[in-house]
């Protein structure tokens, strides 16, 4: 409160200069426990006060604050400014996670994770179980501290995948550290024969990956690649359409 870490603050609003623009989430802790709040859209937020929070949902101003606007944000919800409208009312989720300092971190990175991109359900018509053969997209262990942000099928022969850290440096004692992934996991009865690491929006090409199927992701980065792999034969439909169910889930 009242400071920024790399100029000095010459405080004349001691509410409004210590709102922080939010899009995820805002948490608190001491030596003992952490309080996060989750978010589902962006917000304004800020701890005025030691151990709380607040948040600023939405803002609706009667008159000019002589910003540059030249009139009043009065959002309404007839959509004018000069009535008697009620004003805009906006809805949203969030979540409370509670815990210790130790597990906070990481408590509240997997439960955002939940919440940002919820478990999908998927049923079909069929005539016996006995028929039903388990699959799993990911062969072996996965990291916990990273995530699957896009598994794309391109064509038949290429998949885009980009990772994500969660976690931020000196965020978790266990967490924030480099990870390891094997690209080969997201494709069992897949053989991969190409690997190129791609920029963020993946139009750029940074270079091929040879030697190995392995790829690191440092705390907080996110590496995009273009796996090319041999398509499955058609003895391999089960292969087939678990890529297929992966592409569409992720």
């Amino acid at each position: 409160v009242n400071y920024r870490p790399t100029w000095y603050l010459q405080v004349s609003e001691p509410v409004a200069g210590n709102y922080y623009p939010l899009t995820a989430a805002l948490a608190i802790h001491d030596d003992k426990s952490e309080m996060a709040v989750l978010l589902d859209r962006a917000c304004g937020g800020t701890s005025l006060n030691s151990g709380d929070l607040e948040f600023m949902v939405h803002r609706r101003i009667l008159a000019d604050d002589a910003r540059g606007v030249g009139e009043a944000l009065n959002e309404t919800e007839c959509g004018c400014r000069d009535c008697h409208c009620a004003g805009l009312r906006v809805a949203g989720t969030t979540g409370l996670v509670l815990a210790s300092a130790t597990d906070g971190p990481g408590l509240r990175r997997q439960v955002q994770a939940r919440k940002e991109s919820p478990l999908v359900t998927a049923f079909r018509a069929i005539t016996s179980m006995d028929r039903v053969s388990p699959l799993s997209g990911i062969q072996g262990k996965f990291p916990d501290n990273v995530s699957v942000m896009t598994f794309h099928a391109q064509d038949a022969a290429s998949i885009l995948i980009r990772l994500a850290h969660m976690y931020q440096a000196m965020e978790s004692s266990s967490h924030s550290r480099t990870a390891k992934v094997d690209l080969q996991s997201l494709l069992p009865g897949k053989q991969i024969t190409e690997i190129h690491e791609k920029s963020l929006s993946a139009n750029q090409d940074l270079g091929s990956i040879t030697g190995t199927t392995v790829v690191s992701v440092d705390p907080m980065q996110i590496r995009t690649f273009v796996v090319k792999h041999k398509p499955a034969s058609s003895s391999s439909s089960s292969s087939s359409s678990l890529a297929g169910g992966l592409a569409a889930a992720f």
